[in-house]
């Protein structure tokens, strides 16, 4: 199976989380189709986040996919479909559960980024090379400080093939799904929880669930928005 390899130089305040050396090198098969993305951030002075800051993140987020892929960009955006990604709030990892809209400059946050299609996951190789420093945040800038795995590369064929032989190991993790400042949604309806139904029901819908599904496809996955 051919692989995709991916070497980000240690440049500025960007830099693997998990190596020490100065390299570091991520490898996936071109056909993954599910990749997790963690950003630790660091707020560029003491800070209050917007209550709807969430959707500031979000637009900077497709603001960076219309840069480089303005394509991709206009489907994510436009397009009324299930949205293939997921953006998640900031997360304080000292109390993930809390949503404090205050930010201390010396305290490191995650942001989760996940990728559940093939465009969107070639598309987040790309970035992580040349990915920027800051996001520009209103009321709250962040320093990109470090990025790391969050989710294993994997395809929806694996997760298929696990749930054939063993139905309670095929599991899709997010941080804080349940969090009041996002939601899924799906078909023109909003939960604050990523259930089954929503989770499955459009990946079903784009073909049977064969290793032959089509999992390069934009718009079958759940997305995660603002409700």
């Amino acid at each position: 199976m051919a692989a995709r390899s991916l070497r980000v130089t240690r440049q500025g305040s960007l830099k693997p989380a998990s190596k020490s050396s100065s390299q570091a090198t991520v490898t996936w098969s071109k056909e993954t189709a599910l990749l997790g993305i963690r950003l630790a951030v660091q707020p560029v002075q003491d800070s209050t986040l917007y209550p709807q800051y969430t959707i500031g993140l979000h637009a900077w987020f497709l603001n960076q996919v219309r840069q480089t892929d303005p394509q991709l960009s206009a489907q994510l955006h436009d397009e009324q479909n299930e949205k293939p990604f997921t953006l998640s709030a900031l997360i304080d990892p000292r109390s993930p559960q809390d949503r404090d809209l205050k930010l201390q400059a010396s305290q490191t946050y995650h942001w989760y980024l996940t990728a559940l299609s093939q465009p969107v996951v070639d598309w987040l190789t790309q970035w992580l090379q040349n990915s920027p420093t800051e996001i520009d945040l209103r009321t709250a800038p962040l320093r990109i400080v470090s990025w790391s795995i969050a989710h294993p590369a994997t395809t929806y064929e694996t997760l298929f093939g696990r749930a054939e032989f063993n139905p309670d190991s095929s599991l899709l993790p997010h941080p804080s799904p349940s969090s009041p400042l996002l939601a899924f949604a799906a078909k023109g309806t909003i939960s604050p929880y990523p259930s089954q139904p929503i989770c499955f029901t459009a990946i079903c819908a784009a073909g049977t669930i064969s290793p032959t599904l089509n999992t390069s496809q934009t718009n079958f996955s759940p997305g995660l928005t603002n409700p």
